[in-house]
């Protein structure tokens, strides 16, 4: 197991992008500046740790919630999933490969013999190989199964209730070129890698036992628990990375042409990653939150149109559900073929949404704006089994959806969205079918119609 370092006192300034714009107050009321590239400040930087976080400062954490939710950090930590990666993005950016620690506690009410991962790379037309696994620093062989997107860690002797393991491994990751992943959400097209699930990840641990099934071709892949996350990415110069959490800092390596960025997320899902020579930025505050919407440059008036729906919906959520609870919030634009995906603390935008040729109209691009903001409460903060009951995320993002409308378009403003609901479950000629099954209980047309149209 390579370490590269143990702890690593960051001495330069520390890059939050929550701090990029000029402090606004508590007014939720948006703003918004467009910039070529996200601007820094500078703060006292933090012992930022990897692969030994005994004394790490939970700062690195609290620092990227809000003041309402900085205490949720000690509610979670000592029990909640550890993550730490130590990598290096491929010259060509079709991959990753580095170091990676987990820390799990075993929550449940007995012991457990096994730990169990889950390799989504190999079932989305990439691959991710494990290499040099071992548990509490003694070398383990797990076993594969699912086509490989389940791998099972043996443990020496059953993990009681309360107590914790670290489970240590060496990842190669690639991403499919062109064509592949689901949705297109893992793949490198036109010069924008989307990186979804690229990591092993812990599979959930219900009254279901350990959840290993391989997703339906429809809906999201991934059911996972809430954890804390530090990376250390290593990439090229004059590369625009967006990922979920927060930038702690950056620093061009000796050679001139390589960067090591130091991010740190938590507690969130999982930990979701893009990156492109191409994307350029524009932001917005609401409240304590900083909203980045990045795309390519001939894009720029439409970028603005998004950041500013993703504005007015997570301004009016604050108030309807509960204020977002970290501090930023990022669209980005992808290859995918899903109007949108979400992901915790960013949302992959398909690049019709910012192409003027490509026929989307607003209605549809600010319902899609509207939807994946709600997703940030639900699924985000009101987690649920997005395998098993679909429902819960994405009814209730069409619900938040239909009440933007509502909210502000007054009277009325509501009947084309309403229409829009009506038709998707017309599409199955206003079945009976309900709506709580799990994906794969839906077949052809029936999942949207029913989870997204009768929902």
């Amino acid at each position: 197991m390579v370490r590269r370092f143990v702890a690593l006192l960051l001495l330069l300034g520390a890059c939050s992008s929550a701090e990029t714009l000029e402090e606004t107050g508590s007014s939720t009321a948006p703003t918004s500046t467009t910039t070529s590239s996200p601007t820094t400040s500078q703060q006292e930087s933090p012992v930022f740790y990897l692969f030994d976080s005994e004394g790490l400062d939970l700062e690195v954490f609290r620092d990227g919630l809000i003041t309402a939710e900085k205490s949720v950090v000690d509610q979670m930590f000592s029990s909640a999933p550890l993550y730490e990666m130590d990598l290096v993005m491929k010259e060509d950016l079709t991959g990753i490969s580095g170091a990676m620690s987990v820390r799990f506690v075993n929550g449940e009410v007995g012991a457990l013999g096994e730990v169990v991962f889950r390799l989504f790379p190999n079932i989305s037309d990439g691959s991710a190989l494990v290499t040099q696994l071992a548990v509490d620093g003694s070398g383990v062989e797990p076993s594969f199964d699912l086509d490989d997107s389940v791998m099972t860690v043996p443990l020496e002797s059953p993990l009681q209730p309360g107590e914790q393991v670290i489970i240590t491994m060496e990842i190669d990751v690639t991403a499919p070129i062109e064509e592949g992943g689901k949705y297109g959400t893992f793949l490198l097209d036109d010069e924008i890698l989307a990186f979804s699930h690229f990591f092993p990840i812990l599979a959930v641990y219900d009254d279901e036992g350990w959840n290993t099934e391989v997703p339906a071709p429809h809906g999201d892949s991934v059911y996972s628990d809430s954890g804390f996350f530090l990376v250390r990415l290593e990439t090229p110069a004059n590369l625009t990375v967006v990922t979920s959490g927060q930038l702690v800092a950056d620093e061009v390596l000796p050679d001139g042409d390589h960067e090591a960025r130091f991010y740190s997320a938590g507690p969130v899902r999982d930990f979701y990653l893009a990156a492109s020579r191409r994307f350029e930025v524009v932001q917005a505050r609401v409240g304590e939150t900083i909203i980045n919407s990045y795309a390519p440059p001939e894009f720029a008036a439409q970028n603005e149109e998004v950041l500013r729906s993703v504005e007015a919906s997570v301004a009016m959520f604050n108030e309807l559900y509960g204020s977002y609870p970290y501090t930023e919030l990022d669209f980005v634009s992808t290859a995918t073929l899903a109007l949108g995906v979400e992901y915790p603390g960013v949302v992959a935008m398909a690049m019709g949404h910012y192409d003027p040729e490509s026929g989307f109209d607003q209605p549809t691009i600010v319902s899609t704006v509207v939807h994946e903001a709600a997703h940030q409460w639900f699924y985000g903060t009101v987690g649920n089994d997005q395998l098993d009951e679909p429902w819960l995320d994405e009814a209730m993002a069409q619900y938040a959806t239909w009440v933007y409308w509502r909210e502000t378009q007054g009277e009325g403003g509501d009947e084309g969205f309403r229409a829009h609901l009506d038709s998707r479950w017309a599409r199955v000629e206003h079945a009976d079918i309900p709506i709580g099954l799990p994906a794969e209980a839906y077949e052809g047309t029936e999942y949207g119609a029913i989870v997204y149209g009768r929902g």
